[in-house]
């Protein structure tokens, strides 16, 4: 019974010498994650165009389209090819607040025949070992690199944490305001939430 009640005391004495150690190397780092992010959106510009797309063609029950993905400085990352049934073709981004600012981070294609639960992923498209690379530049550290593949792998789960987030869908409406063949369009995010498609 004394040996039990010892080995007790030892195990609670370990657990809150590791709480008490631990803990603040934990909140330190996770502290210092969220630091790097808010870097990364104070040295992003206001207004960043993370692709921009083009219609190739359109029957009654279908869409082509192709994408191309920039990073920050408007390089090439990737470039997709596609083909989905609809008329109507919706392009969705998961937003995640960082300080006062968003990071958008393009999330999936689909349409009115295609829920978005059976979109097309589009995040494998534009990452590299981890990395979102819509948001590669020269200006990035080494910690912000790796702050960003951690958020990423939340986004890629579908679980930034805690963070305040929200999906964003852009879209034209058959009959009303359609995406016409052989123009490029353009979609534009800005760090306080917004997106908007241009035309190029």
């Amino acid at each position: 019974m004394k040996k039990t009640i010892l080995i007790s005391i030892i195990v609670i004495i370990v657990a809150a010498l590791l709480i008490n150690y631990l803990m603040p190397s934990c909140l330190k780092q996770q502290e210092q994650k969220i630091a790097n992010l808010e870097t990364v959106i104070q040295n992003l510009k206001k207004e960043t165009m993370p692709l921009a797309f083009q219609i190739s063609g359109r029957t009654d029950s279908t869409i082509s389209f192709g994408i191309k993905f920039l990073d920050e400085n408007g390089n090439e990352v990737s470039k997709y090819q596609q083909t989905i049934k609809g008329r109507e073709l919706f392009f969705d981004f998961f937003n995640v607040k960082e300080g006062n600012n968003y990071l958008a981070f393009p999330d999936k294609v689909f349409s009115d025949a295609v829920s978005p639960s059976q979109g097309i992923d589009l995040k494998p498209l534009y990452e590299k070992d981890g990395f979102p690379m819509i948001y590669q530049s020269e200006n990035i550290s080494e910690e912000v690199r790796k702050s960003l593949i951690d958020l990423f792998a939340t986004v890629k789960s579908g679980d930034a944490g805690n963070r305040d987030q929200f999906g964003n869908a852009v879209h034209d409406l058959d009959g009303i305001k359609t995406f016409e063949p052989g123009i490029t369009y353009q979609i534009i995010t800005h760090t306080k939430g917004g997106i908007e498609i241009i035309e190029k």
